[in-house]
C-alpha cells in the first residue's frame, strides 16, 4: 500500500467526509461554465474540476489546455500520471520496463512501479508496461485498490457481471469503499469491468477516492436581452443566437461582439444578417469563438450560410444543424471539432459548400453526403476520418473541388469519381488508399490538380489519364504503382508539376515527355526505370527541377539538357550513366544543386562547369571521372558542398579551390586511383582541413 504524504491526509478523513458527501459549488473560483470547453453539461464535470483544483489534471490539448476530452479513453500512460499526481508519489531513478523510454509518462510510470501500485503488463516477465494500451475498469479497480489500500470486499459478489473476472475482488473492494456504483444506473448491478475507462469517469473515481468535493462551475449569466420583447426576428432565433452567445465564450473570448446581448437590433449584431425579418448568415470566422456549437443553431432554418471557420470550436457537430436545409454554405474548417461527420448533414440539399477541414473529426464518411448534388466544394482535409470513400461520392457531379487529404480513409478510390466531371481539383494525399488507381479519371478532363500522394497505391498508371488536358499538376508520389510511364502523358501539355518519385515504375521514360513545354518541376526518383535520358528533355526549357536519383538509367547524359536554363536542381545520382559529362551542362547558370553521384561517368571533369557560379551542392563522388580537376570550380563561390571522392583523378589540386574556403562546409576528395598531388604547403594544409585521405592515391 502506498502511503505518500497526501495519501496519509486523506485518509484520516476518509471516514468522515465519505458518509455525508456533499457536493460544494465554488462559484467564485471558476469562470462560467468552468475551466474547460468541452465538459459543459456532463454528470462528471463537477468532479472533473475538483481534479483539476487539486491540480491532478490540467487539460488534453497543451499548451492552451481548455478541453479536457471526457470523451477519450485512459491509456496506461495517462493513468500513472493521474496517481502519480493525486498521491504526490516521490521520484525514483530505477526504470522499470523497456517500453516507456522516452515517453511522457516514462517518469510517472517509474513512480507508479516504485510504490507498488504496477508491476507490468506481460507476466510473469513484467518488463513491460504498454503505456499506449487503454485501461479498462476492471484494470482500473486493480490500480485503485493499490494505491489506496482498500482491503474490504464486503462479502463479494457486488455486481452480476464481475464473478468471472480476475479483477472480481478489486472491484468489490472498490464498490465497499464507494468509489463505484456501477455502469448501468438506476439499477448498477453491473460493473462493465471490459469497458475501457474514460477520461471523466476517471476524474469521478479520483475525486471519491480521494474524497474531493465536486466543484461545481457557476452558470452563465443571464443575458439583458429580452427575446420575447424584440421583434426584429423570432423569439426562436434570437434564442438560440443568445445560447451561442454563451456557450462559446462571447462575453471574454470574441475578439468582436458589437451589439450583442444588448438593446441593439438583433439583425445589427456584429456577424448576423437578416432578411424579411429572420436570420439569414451567421459569419463568425477568426473571432475567438471557444466551447461547444449548440444545438439550439438548428432552430435557424432560414440560414444560407453558417460561416465559424478558423476559431476554437470543440466537441461533436450537432446533428441538428441538418435542419437548416436552406444553407449553401456552411463553413466549420480550423476548429478542434471532433467525433463523427453527421448523417444528417445529408439533408442540406441546398448547400454549395461543406468545409469541415482541419479538426479532429473522427470515423467514416457519411454515405448520405451523397445527397448534397448542388455541392461544388467538400472539403474534410486534416481530420482523423477512416473507412472507405463512399462511392456515394460520385453522385455530387457539380462538385469542383473535393479535398480528403491527411485522414485515415482506407480501401479503393471509387470508380464513381470518374462521374465527376465538373471536378477541377482531386487531392487524396496522405491516407491509406489501396488498389489501383481507376481508369475512369480519364473523364475528369477538367481536372486541374490530381494528388494521390502518400496512399498505398499499386497497379499500372492507366494511359487514360492523358486524357486531362487542363492538368497542371500531378502527384503520385510515395505509392506502389508499377508498370511504364504511359506515352499518353505527352498530351498533358499544360502540365506544370509533374512528380512520380518512390514507386515501383519500371521502363524507360517516354521521349513524348519532351512535348511537355510548361514542366516547371518534373521528379521521378527512387523508381526502377531504364532506358536512356531521352534528349526531348532538352525541350523543357521552363524545368526549374528535374529528378531521376535512384533509377537505373543508361547511356549518355543528353547534351541537350545544356537547354535547360531555367534548372536550379538536377538530380542524376545513383543510375548507370556513363559517357562523359557534357560540356553544355555549363550552360545552367541557375543551377544550385547537382548530383551526379554514383554512375560510371568517365572522361575529364568539364571546365564549363565553373559557369555555374550559383552552385552550393556539386557531387561527383563515386564515378571513373579521370584526369585533372579544372581551376575553374574555384569559380564556384557559393558552393557549401563539393564531392570529387572516389574517381580516377590526377595531378596537382588547384590552388584557386582555396576560394571557396569562406562558403565551403564540406570537401570529400580521397578514394583516387589516381594521384592527386599539392604545389604548396598552404594548399596541403588546407585540402587536410578537408579530408585527411585526400592524396591516397599516392
Amino acid at each position: 500500500m502506498v502511503r505518500s504524504r497526501r495519501f496519509v491526509v486523506y485518509l484520516v478523513v476518509v471516514g468522515m467526509m465519505l458518509s455525508a458527501f456533499t457536493v460544494v459549488a465554488f462559484a467564485g473560483d471558476l469562470p462560467p461554465e468552468g475551466t474547460f470547453a468541452d465538459d459543459n453539461g456532463n454528470i462528471h464535470e463537477g468532479n472533473i474540476e475538483a481534479i483539476a483544483a487539486d491540480g491532478i489534471t490540467k487539460g488534453c490539448n497543451p499548451p492552451m489546455n481548455y478541453l479536457f476530452c471526457p470523451s477519450s479513453s485512459v491509456t496506461r500512460g495517462q493513468m500513472a500520471a493521474f496517481l502519480v499526481r493525486a498521491l504526490d508519489l516521490p521520484a525514483t531513478s530505477t526504470d522499470f520496463f523497456s517500453d516507456d523510454d522516452g515517453t511522457t509518462f516514462e517518469s510517472n510510470i517509474n513512480r507508479l512501479a516504485a510504490a507498488g501500485i504496477t508491476q507490468g503488463c506481460n507476466p510473469p516477465v513484467n518488463d513491460l508496461f504498454c503505456p499506449g494500451s487503454s485501461v479498462t475498469r476492471g484494470q482500473m479497480a486493480a490500480f485503485l485498490v493499490r494505491a489506496f489500500g482498500y482491503s474490504d470486499d464486503g462479502g463479494g459478489g457486488s455486481f452480476t457481471d464481475t464473478g468471472g473476472s480476475v479483477f472480481a475482488g478489486n472491484i468489490d473492494r472498490l464498490a465497499t469503499a464507494g468509489v463505484t456504483a456501477g455502469c448501468n444506473p438506476p439499477d448498477n448491478d453491473r460493473f462493465c469491468p471490459d469497458d475501457v475507462v474514460k477520461r471523466d469517469q476517471m476524474a469521478s473515481f479520483l475525486a471519491r477516492a480521494l474524497s474531493l468535493p465536486a466543484h461545481v462551475p457557476p452558470p452563465l449569466p443571464e443575458p439583458w436581452v429580452d427575446c420575447v420583447a424584440q421583434s426584429s426576428v423570432p423569439e426562436v432565433e434570437c434564442d438560440a443566437l443568445v445560447t451561442l452567445y454563451g456557450a462559446t465564450g462571447g462575453g471574454d473570448l470574441w475578439g468582436t461582439k458589437t451589439g450583442w446581448l444588448t438593446d441593439a437590433d438583433v439583425c445589427a449584431w456584429y456577424g448576423v444578417t437578416c432578411t424579411t425579418g429572420s436570420v439569414t448568415a451567421l459569419t463568425l470566422e477568426f473571432n475567438g469563438l471557444m466551447g461547444l456549437i449548440p444545438r439550439e443553431l438548428g432552430n435557424l432554418t432560414n440560414l444560407t450560410s453558417l460561416d465559424l471557420r478558423n476559431n476554437r470550436m470543440s466537441g461533436w457537430i450537432p446533428a441538428e444543424l441538418g435542419n437548416l436545409t436552406n444553407l449553401t454554405n456552411l463553413g466549420l474548417s480550423l476548429n478542434q471539432l471532433s467525433g463523427p461527420i453527421p448523417r444528417e448533414l445529408g439533408d442540406l440539399s441546398n448547400l454549395t459548400n461543406l468545409g469541415l477541414g482541419n479538426n479532429l473529426l473522427s470515423s467514416s464518411i457519411p454515405a448520405e453526403l451523397g445527397n448534397l448534388t448542388k455541392l461544388t466544394s467538400l472539403d474534410l482535409t486534416f481530420n482523423g476520418l477512416s473507412g472507405f470513400i463512399p462511392a456515394e461520392l460520385g453522385n455530387l457531379t457539380d462538385l469542383s473541388e473535393l479535398d480528403l487529404r491527411d485522414n485515415q480513409l482506407t480501401g479503393s478510390i471509387p470508380a464513381e469519381f470518374g462521374n465527376l466531371t465538373k471536378l477541377t481539383r482531386l487531392n487524396l494525399r496522405d491516407n491509406q488508399l489501396t488498389g489501383s488507381i481507376p481508369a475512369e479519371f480519364g473523364n475528369l478532363t477538367s481536372l486541374i490538380e490530381l494528388n494521390l500522394r502518400g496512399n498505398q497505391l499499386t497497379g499500372s498508371i492507366p494511359p487514360e489519364l492523358g486524357n486531362l488536358t487542363k492538368l497542371t499538376s500531378m502527384d503520385f508520389t510515395f505509392n506502389g504503382l508499377s508498370g511504364s510511364l504511359p506515352a499518353e502523358f505527352g498530351n498533358l501539355t499544360s502540365l506544370i508539376e509533374l512528380d512520380l518519385r518512390g514507386n515501383q515504375l519500371t521502363g524507360s521514360i517516354p521521349p513524348e515527355l519532351g512535348n511537355l513545354t510548361n514542366l516547371t518541376s518534373m521528379d521521378v526518383k527512387f523508381n526502377q526505370l531504364t532506358g536512356s535520358i531521352p534528349p526531348e528533355l532538352g525541350n523543357l526549357t521552363k524545368l526549374t527541377d528535374l529528378g531521376l536519383l535512384g533509377n537505373q538509367l543508361t547511356g549518355s547524359i543528353p547534351p541537350e539538357l545544356g537547354n535547360l536554363t531555367n534548372l536550379t536542381r538536377m538530380e542524376l545520382r545513383s543510375n548507370k550513366l556513363s559517357g562523359s559529362i557534357p560540356p553544355e551542362l555549363g550552360n545552367l547558370t541557375k543551377l544550385t544543386d547537382l548530383g551526379l553521384k554514383w554512375n560510371q561517368l568517365t572522361g575529364s571533369i568539364p571546365p564549363e562547369l565553373g559557369n555555374l557560379t550559383k552552385l552550393t551542392y556539386l557531387n561527383l563522388d563515386w564515378n571513373q571521372l579521370s584526369g585533372s580537376i579544372p581551376p575553374e570550380l574555384g569559380n564556384l563561390t557559393n558552393l557549401a558542398w563539393l564531392y570529387l571522392s572516389s574517381n580516377q583523378l590526377s595531378g596537382s589540386v588547384p590552388v584557386a579551390l582555396m576560394q571557396l574556403d569562406a562558403t565551403l562546409e564540406d570537401f570529400v576528395l580521397s578514394g583516387q586511383t589516381g594521384c592527386l598531388t599539392a604545389s604548396t604547403q598552404a594548399l596541403t594544409d588546407w585540402l587536410v582541413s578537408y579530408d585527411t585521405g585526400w592524396n591516397d592515391g599516392c
